[in-house]
């Protein structure tokens, strides 16, 4: 254990420096697309979001840059959701490659796609399906030398990654800047798990039980002290980052006790 974590510090240290395009630069980019598409796709594709929406909410969508961090079941999955609900830039960080095990919950990725990187199978299959898209491919692995750079301008981060380290770095400097952030943990994040099809948005305290929250935890607060705070600021303090967990159903009624 202590060797695979050394070999992911030095793979860390040895990546090289990463500049992620601007929000403005994608903002231009996504209005590029919209003026060599047909006029009337995106208000079709869309049709049945602006009528629940509204005007001024989808309009907000559509500037919005969302970072999704780890392209793997719940990045994927996220990242074709978004796509095609309107967001009108992503930025998709992701090191690693398709692989044949992948397969079986990767959002989009096919036999042919074994080999070639995770964030990169996802963008071309949403240029496909949403022209107007403007996403953008990061091929490294978040830590906390490299978050102000990969999530500069982001107005929301979602953190799809089993390493606690690194969704720390993530939630830390979200914490900092004041960007909304979300980190999705494993199925152990919860007792009793029967079954992956149960989803719930909980504060960490709730799950804090759990090996992978307690891990998260301890990580959080290494990068917080590291930054010059003991703790985030009100009104979300430590355990009350919220977190996205697969959860019994007792659980799951937690955060509707609590009025979330």
């Amino acid at each position: 254990a202590a060797a695979a974590a050394a070999a992911a510090v030095a793979a860390t240290l040895a990546q090289p420096p990463v500049k992620a395009a601007g929000k403005a630069e994608l903002l231009a980019q996504r209005e590029a697309a919209l003026r060599r598409e047909p006029a009337d796709l995106l208000g079709e594709q869309l049709s049945r979001n602006w009528s629940f929406l509204g005007d001024e909410a989808q309009g907000a969508l559509s500037r919005s840059l969302v970072v999704i961090v780890g392209l793997g079941a719940s990045g994927s999955q996220a990242a074709a959701l978004l796509g095609r609900c309107g967001v009108g830039c992503l930025r998709l960080v992701d090191p690693a490659d398709v692989t044949a095990d992948s397969l079986a919950h990767h959002a989009v990725a096919t036999a042919a796609d074994v080999g070639r990187g995770r964030a990169e199978v996802s963008r071309e299959a949403l240029r496909e399906t949403v022209p107007a898209l403007a996403a953008e491919v990061c091929r490294a692995r978040l830590c906390a030398s490299n978050a102000p750079s990969l999530l500069r301008g982001a107005d929301l981060v979602l953190l799809c990654i089993r390493d606690p380290a690194a969704a720390a770095a993530g939630l830390a400097y979200c914490d900092g800047k004041g960007v909304r952030a979300f980190a999705v943990l494993g199925d152990a994040a919860a007792d009793g798990v029967a079954s992956a099809t149960h989803q719930c948005l909980t504060y960490l305290h709730d799950v804090s039980f759990a090996p992978d929250a307690r891990r998260l935890i301890r990580h959080l607060r290494t990068e917080l002290r590291r930054g010059g705070r003991s703790s985030p600021p009100t009104p979300q303090p430590l355990l009350d980052q919220l977190v996205v967990t697969s959860v019994s159903p007792s659980v799951a009624a937690w955060p509707r006790r609590r009025g979330l």
